[in-house]
Parts: structure tokens; sequence; C-alpha cells
């Protein structure tokens, strides 16, 4: 309790609780700028990301288009083996 009337009344303390305060303010602007200016440069990095993705997705379509899409059937061959192997 003494020291808490000493800490008040003493005009340089106050000065430095001020300041200390000031400074989180400050700190709390800077932290706000910068979250600011981090989400700017992410949009700007993700236009580019997802361009490249476009660009990517579209020669995957055209190399797609080249796939026949016949798919075989083994299971006949498959059988002529084993028919083979048990003789």
């Amino acid at each position: 309790m003494m020291l808490e009337k000493s800490i008040s009344s003493n005009p340089l303390t106050k000065m430095m609780s001020s300041s200390k305060f000031y400074l989180k303010e400050q700190k709390q602007k800077d932290r706000e700028k910068h979250k600011r200016e981090m989400q700017v440069y992410n949009e700007r990095n993700n236009k580019k990301f997802n361009e490249y993705f476009k660009r990517l997705q579209q020669k995957r379509s055209h190399s797609a288009a080249n796939y026949s899409g016949r798919h075989f059937d083994y299971t006949s061959y498959n059988q002529n083996i084993q028919v083979a192997a048990s003789r």
C-alpha cells in the first residue's frame, strides 16, 4: 500500500506509465498496419498461384483428351493361363 502511494506520487513513474501506454498503442497500430500489408501481399500472390494452376489444369485437360479411354479386360486371358497351368 505504501509502495502504491509512493509510485502514484512520483511524477516520473506517471510519465513512464503514459509512455508505456503510448508504446503499447503504437505496437498495436503497427501490428494492424503489418496485418493489412500482409493481406494485400497474400492476395496478390494468391492471384498469381491461381493463374498458374488454371493454366496447369488447361494443359492437363488437353492431354486427357488424347486418352482413348479403353479399358482392357484380362479375365479371359488369366483364365486361359490358369487352365494351362492346371494341365
